[in-house]
C-alpha cells in the first residue's frame, strides 16, 4: 500500500511540474513561438490555422533535448522547423528529482 501512496505522490508532483512548465513556457517563450507563426503566415501569404505539436525531453538540468515535430497539420515545414529550433534553445525549470521527462506541447497562432 505504501508503494501506491508513493506513486500517487510522484504522479501528483509530476502533474504539478508539467502544469508549471506549460505556464512557464507561455509566460516566457510565447513570443518566440508566435514569431514562427507570423513568419509562416508572411511567407505563405495566408493565415496558419490549427496547432503544431512539438515533442521534447526536459533534461535533469532543464535544458531541452530530442526536440521534434509530433504533428503539423499546417503542412508548412518551415513552421515546424522554426518551432523546433526555438524550443531547442529553451532553458526550463529542472524536473522533480532531476530525472528527464518527455513532454509534447501544442502551439497555436
Amino acid at each position: 500500500m505504501a508503494e501506491t501512496v508513493g506513486d500517487e505522490e510522484v504522479n501528483h508532483e509530476l502533474n504539478l511540474y508539467v502544469t508549471g512548465v506549460r505556464r512557464f513556457i507561455r509566460n516566457n517563450y510565447a513570443r518566440q513561438a508566435g514569431a514562427c507563426f507570423s513568419h509562416a503566415t508572411a511567407a505563405g501569404g495566408g493565415s496558419v490555422t490549427g496547432s503544431v505539436t512539438i515533442g521534447f525531453t526536459i533534461s535533469g538540468t532543464g535544458s531541452t533535448e530530442d526536440v521534434h515535430v509530433v504533428n503539423n497539420p499546417s503542412g508548412i515545414a518551415t513552421l515546424g522547423s522554426c518551432l523546433v529550433n526555438r524550443v531547442d534553445s529553451w532553458a526550463l525549470p529542472a524536473p522533480p528529482r532531476r530525472e528527464p521527462l518527455e513532454l509534447a506541447m501544442p502551439f497555436t497562432p
